[in-house]
């Protein structure tokens, strides 16, 4: 006779001794209460059925031998208060490929590959742990749906969660620490979700993406890890007011293909850069606030070309934002402060900062140097030391923009070529625009007033013209032309 509510106890006469003799009596949608105590069994699970610890979280140990404790291949399928251990080299603690598992109140021991692998199935999670120190935590694939809640996955031998092939979890509120793998890695077409969790103390990146992945972050926390905070080498995640703070490597990567989009996040306290974009990565980056990093704030190397709009650089070393090799790139509406220089541009890239703020930089705004080129559109350039802008064997364009403040306010040394259109450029210490020798500099359409020396100094061997240009109300001559002689 098929039985509802089935007692399993180990030393209690009226109770079967073993679960799966209780699985063999249950009827349909039955309950099995499992008395205290370690079970040593391996249960494959089809229909619908409710294993329960009588009495509560840790007083019930499921353990296989070697190999797969619990199967769900159908029904609707639920563990509640109960400690589930096994796994081996080749199969899982637990595998879920067909009907529908819910787990509350339980922790999961694995030992070999994963922990929780979940194929193409729909998983319900609460308040539970997962443990893998030899493996993944979670593997969730082929198009599986479900949600975690309050739950924590840690100390895992390789990746805490991996999401791939279509799976699209939800997870809110959980907790992933303590593995030597990534902490999330989003591969071939995974998406889901992270909501209001927290990444801590991974030894990889706290989340990988790659081959595209579609993780979508939103008010979660990586921190102390020793590796970076986020790597995109591929696919198109999404970071919503993040959290990335004292990592050990950088904060967030940006390589292969990716394109990545953070919102109103922050980084800060990084071992490597805040955000380093390299080989074709992309992305978008709004609203953003960057600090607290060892190296350059932001770096962008290669032919890496991502886009900052309205974000915040601070810089406190030698440099707040480089741009590198032939890396494109822009700054739009963004401030970038401190550093001793705000913006370096070498090697031949070619980035766009427009509509932005560069203050407070111990020598210069931005420099260019080592056949870089760029553009300085509608910008801001102020309280620098040594120059707002300064061309060095490069090719920059400034147009629409203000300079003021420091001892000049732009300086075109030894093979730099400055094109100046339309801006304003005052209240040097010294010249208001120096030409060094083989500098060239054209000035369309400018006005440069308000220096305690000359206006425009073009020392000997400098080349360039002024053309409907204003230069006033300076301590010295409007315009200085040096000679060898």
């Amino acid at each position: 006779m098929n039985q509802r509510v089935v007692s399993v106890s180990r030393t209690e006469p009226d109770g079967l001794p073993r679960i799966a003799d209780a699985l063999a009596v249950a009827g349909p949608g039955a309950t099995i209460v499992l008395q205290p105590g370690v079970y040593r069994e391996e249960l494959r699970l089809i229909g619908d059925v409710t294993l329960t610890a009588e009495d509560g979280p840790g007083t019930v140990t499921l353990r296989a031998p070697d190999g797969v404790a619990v199967f769900v291949g159908g029904g609707a399928v639920t563990l509640r208060g109960i400690t589930i251990a096994g796994g081996s080299d080749t199969y899982p603690a637990i595998q879920v490929s067909g009907g529908e598992l819910t787990m509350v109140d339980c922790e999961l021991r694995a030992d070999g590959l994963v922990g929780l692998h979940v194929r193409g199935s729909h998983v319900e999670v609460r308040n539970c742990v997962v443990e893998s120190r030899s493996g993944a935590g979670l593997l969730l694939e082929q198009g599986m749906t479900g949600t975690f809640r309050s739950s924590t996955v840690r100390d895992c031998g390789g990746p805490g969660i991996v999401i791939a092939t279509g799976a699209d979890p939800q997870l809110i509120d959980c907790v992933v620490t303590g593995g030597q793998g990534p902490g999330v890695l989003s591969t071939r077409d995974g998406r889901g979700s992270l909501v209001d969790c927290d990444l801590s103390a991974v030894a990889g990146p706290a989340v990988a993406v790659e081959e595209g992945g579609m993780v979508h972050l939103r008010r979660t926390t990586i921190h102390d890890g020793d590796g970076p905070g986020i790597v995109a080498t591929g696919g198109a995640p999404v970071f919503e007011d993040c959290l990335v703070r004292d990592v050990g490597g950088h904060g967030v990567v940006i390589a292969g293909d990716a394109d990545p989009t953070l919102a109103r996040c922050r980084i800060e306290g990084t071992g490597g850069h805040a955000v380093f974009a390299l080989g074709n990565g992309t992305g978008r980056l709004v609203d953003c606030r960057f600090a607290e990093s060892a190296v350059a704030v932001l770096a962008f190397t290669d032919t890496a070309t991502s886009t900052l709009d309205k974000c915040v650089v601070e810089g406190a070393g030698d440099v707040a934002a480089l741009f590198d090799g032939t890396a494109g790139g822009t700054l739009v509406r963004c401030e970038v402060r401190g550093g001793r220089t705000g913006v370096l541009v070498r090697g031949g890239a070619d980035p766009l900062i427009e509509e932005t703020l560069i203050a407070g930089c111990v020598e210069y705004g931005v420099q260019s140097i080592d056949g870089a080129r760029g553009t300085v559109r509608n910008c801001t350039v102020e309280d620098y030391g040594v120059a707002g802008v300064r061309v060095t064997g490069a090719r920059l364009a400034v147009t629409d923009s203000r300079l003021r403040g420091g001892r000049h306010g732009l300086v075109v040394a030894a093979g730099g070529h400055a094109t100046v259109d339309a801006c304003e450029i005052g209240a040097a210490s010294v010249a208001g625009v120096l030409v060094e020798p083989a500098g060239e500099l054209q000035l369309r359409r400018s006005r440069v007033r308000g220096g305690a020396a000359a206006g425009v100094r073009f020392a000997a061997g400098s080349r360039g013209t002024l053309s409907r240009s204003e230069v006033f109300d300076n301590g010295g001559d409007g315009v200085l032309l040096e000679t060898a002689e």
